[in-house]
């Protein structure tokens, strides 16, 4: 397997929280660990990031444990930067299941992970109710005074119990949102783009490298970040139910870019589609059966006048 991981910066949040779990490896003293209380308490995103740069870092110590997979030679040398940037969250969503938060008491912290076509509903402790996408990945640490869950692969949909006290944030990538009682889906778009889709209910959605002020969502608001930019959409309640189709096997797909597609359904299994780069960015809409890869493939070359080319195990789609 070949690995080509980017060293982008991460942002100053994000730094800081890589700085703490490394000290905390070694050991904090009294004066230390009130610090790291006082750092939490100051901004609700501290949490967030706190609870991702030490899933990072817990990823790297299980990986290296279990031998096969020479980490030293991924990065020889890999800094706090890198780790939060591409390159890391790279390996966070390769190793499913690896990452054990240590932050939290062990009652209070819980990772779920899905494998592939798997989708399953998990009740949380609080009241709260996650239904988890295929091939999908999160932790969860709920404290007395908060509940943070951190999307680390994939998509989940959010049934939030209300609890005025206790603010329960979702992080995904370059977003935060943040919900007292609604229903809202998140799904992880590369290393740090998200789209937050509003089901019923009330969100802020802010950007973590950020300290202005959030977007607020209400009623079935849709907001995507990818690129770099911020785009935010209104469907109504029937696009909605669309795009929620997934949980009973029902992909839809509006406008999505080819490439974007295929890679949703490979979480579902079957044939596997493979893209030509030239055609990857051809735009798809339609709904679709998650346990029809081929019948997709099919539909799509059609649809786009390309070409779809079958093979036992697979089809390839090329112009």
């Amino acid at each position: 397997m070949h690995w080509t991981f980017v060293d982008q910066a991460a942002n100053p949040i994000d730094e800081a929280a890589a700085a703490w779990v490394a000290r905390r490896g070694r050991g904090l003293g009294e004066e230390e660990e009130a610090a790291l209380q006082a750092w939490l308490a100051a901004d609700r995103r501290h949490v967030g990031a706190l609870i991702r740069a030490e899933a990072v870092f817990a990823t790297f110590d299980r990986a290296r444990a279990l031998g096969p997979l020479n980490v030293e030679r991924l990065a020889p040398h890999p800094s706090r930067r890198w780790l939060l940037g591409a390159g890391g969250a790279a390996i966070a969503a390769s190793f499913v299941g690896a990452a054990a938060v240590s932050l939290w008491p062990r009652d209070q912290l819980h990772e779920h992970a899905t494998g592939t076509g798997e989708i399953r509903s998990i009740p949380l402790a609080d009241g709260s109710v996650v239904t988890l996408d295929a091939a999908s990945r999160l932790a969860v640490a709920f404290s007395g005074r908060e509940r943070v869950i951190a999307l680390l692969a994939g998509r989940a949909l959010f049934d939030v119990a209300k609890d005025p006290d206790r603010p329960f944030t979702v992080d995904a990538g370059a977003l935060s949102v943040r919900a007292l009682g609604t229903s809202f889906s998140v799904e992880r778009l590369g290393s740090d783009g998200a789209d937050v889709l509003m089901r019923e209910g009330l969100v802020e959605v802010t950007r973590r490298a950020t300290r202005g002020s959030g977007t607020t969502l209400r009623g079935t608001d849709r907001l995507t970040f990818a690129a770099g930019k911020l785009m935010r959409r209104a469907p109504d309640a029937q696009s909605v139910e669309r795009a929620l189709g997934w949980r009973s096997g029902m992909l839809d797909f509006a406008d999505v870019p080819l490439g974007d597609a295929v890679s949703t359904f490979a979480r579902y299994g079957g044939t596997r589609i493979v893209v030509a780069p030239e055609v990857a960015g051809r735009r798809v809409t339609g709904l679709f059966a998650a346990s029809d890869p081929r019948g997709f493939a099919l539909a799509a070359a059609a649809s786009l006048g390309i070409r779809a080319e079958s093979a036992p195990n697979q089809i390839v789609l090329t112009r």
